[in-house]
């Protein structure tokens, strides 16, 4: 039977999106019907639910919504809820409106407004949870404080602060509400990206035009601040108060990954201070940092003047693989010819060069050269000319090549047991764009003179290990699977990448049954790091012909030498040599020795203890990401976290996009490593880790809230950004969102909805899954189903919607579905499941219309239940929700 006990009730609050928790202010009671009556029907037993919302809380008018739940359904009714009002109540609003703003990391933020209408006036204010897109309400506390006037003070702003806020004021006459954005910006130093010419000509009688652009993180132009100088023969003249200038931002220009911004400054300088000669300087600065530029003044009018660089072409450094740059300033009067040309070292002649796809020639006179290669080290000229004059200056270009070489190399000698892989491990160096092009790896064997090529049968991984400059070190992991491992003789690794490589050996030593094999480890023991208080094993397998005698000793802290390790409740000493410590409370140095009629061999493991410290994001995801159409999405963080690995690291991402949430787990891969930055202000034992992530196409390519969560074994955090699809073309075939699972009840209609993206025109097909046996059937029109728009022909538009109707379900319906979707450029598929529930819990008795209370009124509602007698053991739950007009 169901009773009281195993009813829950739940009341909010809500205008729109913001929901507040009222359930600990409702009354309410249950009463089962267990007569016949006008709702009785078969299998179901019938419930009246009444509710009291006393007055205080329920004192504003608008859409009242009660939600009736079961295990598995679920029901709903409405009644718009009015409030009757006194004749001189004046409906609430904001004067001044709160409007949306900018502050720097670490600044305090006053939102100003003033809430006007007749009393009591509630104010609430609520941030927008990014990850639920549900605005949750801010209270009083040390962060946060609402004034009484309506205005919200941020002590402290930080990067979690930045988003969505929305303000609330309510009456008897009515309510209002406002939406504000606020961004929180990093300081960063002021960066002149573009300053003044290094000549400037004048002309008599006439004023000056100057730009110049900056890189600032500045809540708006206003933060910028401007002074000019004229300087001539030591003697120096302020004449900001006779240039007048304009400040505007500069989209998408210069995006280094922080909140700077770029800035273009035009202005004009007013004559006669424009006859003198000698030089302008030119003072730009924001509150926290400033730059200077300065141009020399001369004579001459935009008809007459000679041809000069600005800047100067410098000799270039660059290395192999890489696009080179050569800086030209062609300045003068227009038009300017310019020229490129290569000098012949065999013949000491230069050659011209032309635009292909090696070189480009830039309109300003630069000379871009794309994958530059050694063969392109040398001298070049560049000369420009117009009818007033020439100048032309050389430049050296050197491009180096990093050689690939061996920093860990084989061991002299491997012992392998019969019947087992061949493990082997090595770290080189190698320059970061020929490894990622073509390495290139060999394995041969080498026995009383005949050799053996056995790279076909080997299986290898790379990781990158460490970054200096533009090299990588990276480690090789080789594995020679049995039975090709099985021949003692010399093993020659060889890698190389487009210009070089290098070679390494190892002695195989394949022991035989009955063969006296000396001890080794296989895994040799390595140290370890371990929170204080946890247990650690030491991991490792002694090996060698038997019988193996293992022994474990410790160095010792108040006495010198090693003292031998006996199992206690302390120690174990596993049977493999392994070696178990419970409750870790500081380091220790260890010895672990094996032994066999054939040899002894020992190793030296250190264990290091971690205090724990919560996980810190310290350099986020941006605040946008774009995207390239068909390129995967590469993103970078940075953690502080005390993990003893980087195996302690747990990552999940999911992408939202209008309420739909997509789990991206299964399709990432990532790389985590210890960062060689500083960042400030980090406190705690931890280290900081950079985590490098990619997201690969066709995965990535979808505009949304991307989310990324990290955590360790006991703390966590969550960074955000938003992306942006730059372009649409050429893209493969994808769906957005993914079609999902369904649950429905028996007689629902259901529509599993599968939206195209991509490029144009695409085919979609519907097919039936049966697994036992495995049979695929297309499924077409029917009594059963219905495709839209037209069964399986092409989709002449990308919004054209491509679902499966299936009308009036029922048990036959349940099972898998499969849809696929093609276009020219490929195709994809995604499998559904479509599970069918039991009949549904409906409210019989719904609520009015509408209803009419007097202020100071209570709320008193009732409704009808019914449920199925399969849910009778679960728990109802009810919740009552409350929107503004």
């Amino acid at each position: 039977m169901i009773s009281l006990d195993d009813i829950t009730l739940s009341l909010q609050y809500s205008s729109n999106e913001i929901k507040k928790d009222l359930t600990k202010y409702l009354e309410f009671n249950l009463l089962e019907f267990t007569a016949e009556n006008q709702y009785s029907k078969d299998n179901a037993r019938i419930w009246e639910v009444n509710l009291r919302v006393p007055y205080q809380h329920s004192q504003a008018s608008g859409n009242l919504t009660l939600v009736v739940r079961d295990s598995h359904s679920s029901d709903s009714t409405t009644t718009h809820l009015i409030i009757a009002k006194e004749a001189n109540d004046e409906a609430p609003f904001f004067d001044p409106v709160p409007s949306s703003v900018k502050s720097f990391h670490g600044d305090d933020l006053f939102i100003q407004t003033s809430v006007k209408g007749s009393t009591p006036l509630i104010v609430r204010w609520f941030k927008l949870n990014p990850y639920s897109s549900e605005f949750i309400e801010i209270v009083d506390d040390d962060k946060f404080t609402i004034h009484s006037n309506g205005s919200l003070s941020i002590l402290d702003t930080m990067e979690e602060d930045e988003g969505s806020y929305r303000v609330e004021v309510a009456n008897n006459a009515g309510s209002a509400k406002v939406d504000i954005e606020i961004e929180v910006i990093q300081r960063i130093d002021l960066v002149i990206v573009k300053p003044l010419p290094r000549k400037t000509p004048v002309s008599h009688g006439k004023d000056l035009d100057l730009e110049v652009t900056v890189y600032a993180a500045i809540t708006s132009e206003d933060d910028l601040t401007l002074s000019l100088g004229h300087s001539l023969k030591g003697s120096y003249k302020d004449i900001t108060d006779y240039f007048t200038y304009t400040i505007s931002e500069e989209d998408d220009v210069d995006d280094r990954g922080d909140d700077g911004r770029t800035w273009v400054i035009k202005f004009i300088v007013s004559y006669p201070f424009t006859d003198d000669l000698g030089h302008l300087i030119l003072s730009i600065g924001d509150e926290y940092s400033g730059g200077i530029t300065t141009t020399k003044l001369f004579i001459g009018g935009d008809d007459e003047i000679k041809p000069y660089f600005d800047p100067k072409p410098e000799d270039v450094v660059s290395y192999h693989g890489q696009k080179v740059l050569i800086d030209a300033g062609a300045k003068g009067s227009a038009p300017i010819k310019v020229q490129w040309y290569k000098l012949d070292t065999e013949t000491s002649e230069y050659t011209e060069i032309m635009d292909d796809a090696k070189y480009t020639l830039h309109s300003n006179g630069s000379l871009g050269i794309s994958d530059s290669e050694t063969a392109d080290s040398g001298v070049y000229k560049v000369a420009i000319s117009n009818p007033h004059g020439a100048a032309t200056e050389e430049i050296k270009l050197e491009v180096l090549s990093t050689d690939l070489i061996i920093i860990k190399h084989l061991p002299e000698e491997t012992v392998l047991m019969p019947r087992n892989d061949l493990n082997m491990s090595i770290l080189f160096n190698a320059t970061v764009t020929s490894m990622e092009k073509d390495f290139t790896i060999s394995l041969g064997h080498s026995s009383r003179g005949i050799y053996e090529d056995l790279t076909e049968h080997i299986v290898y991984e790379m990781t990158k290990i460490d970054r200096n400059d533009h090299v990588i070190t990276w480690k090789l992991d080789v594995l020679l699977p049995y039975p090709h491992s099985q021949s003692s003789g010399d093993i020659t690794l060889s890698v190389g990448d487009s210009h070089n490589g290098d070679i390494t050996f190892t002695h195989i030593v394949v022991g035989e049954d009955g063969y006296n094999v000396a001890p080794f480890f296989d895994p040799v023991p390595k140290s370890v790091a371990t929170f204080i208080g946890d247990n650690v094993l030491i991991d490792t397998k002694a090996k060698g012909s038997t019988p193996l005698m293992v022994k474990w000793y410790i160095l010792g802290t108040d006495s010198p030498g090693f003292t031998e390790i006996e199992d206690d409740g302390k120690y174990e000493i596993h049977s493999n040599g392994s070696l178990s410590i419970k409750n870790v409370l500081k380091d220790g140095n260890y010895w672990v020795v094996i032994s066999n009629s054939a040899g002894t061999t020992s190793e030296d493991v250190k264990v290091s203890t971690v205090q724990r410290t919560d996980l810190v994001i310290v350099k986020p995801l941006p605040f946008k990401t774009y995207l390239v159409p068909e390129k995967d999405l590469h993103l970078s963080i940075a953690v502080n976290a005390s993990i003893t690995s980087t195996e302690d690291i747990t990552l999940s991402l999911g992408r939202s996009l209008r309420g739909v949430y997509e789990d991206l787990n299964d399709y990432i891969t990532f790389n985590i490593s210890e960062a060689t930055e500083q960042f400030n202000n980090v406190e705690g034992s931890g280290k900081i880790w950079n985590i490098d992530l990619e997201l690969p196409y066709p995965f990535s390519q979808a505009s949304g809230d991307l989310t990324l969560s990290v955590g360790d074994s006991h703390s966590g955090a969550i960074t955000t950004t938003k992306l942006i699809i730059q372009q649409e073309d050429d893209l493969l075939p994808f769906f957005d969102p993914v079609p999902k699972s369904v649950e429905a009840h028996q007689g629902e209609d259901v529509i599993i909805d599968a939206t195209p993206g991509g490029s144009p025109p695409f085919t979609i097909r519907w097919y039936r899954v049966e697994s036992e046996p495995e049979e695929v059937q297309e499924i077409v029109d029917s009594s059963d189903y219905k495709v839209y728009p037209n069964g399986s022909l092409a989709i002449p538009d990308i919004d054209a919607d491509k679902s499966l109707a299936i009308p009036d379900i029922d048990a036959d319906n349940e099972g898998t579905y499969r849809v696929v979707l093609s276009n020219g450029d490929g195709s994809t598929s995604v499998d559904i499941e479509v599970t069918v529930l039991g009949i549904a819990l409906v409210i019989e008795k719904q609520l009015p219309e509408e209803i009419i209370i007097a202020p100071e009124e209570d709320l008193n509602l009732e409704v009808i239940v019914s449920t199925a007698t399969s849910t009778l053991e679960d728990d109802i739950t009810l919740s009552l929700q409350y929107s503004s007009n």
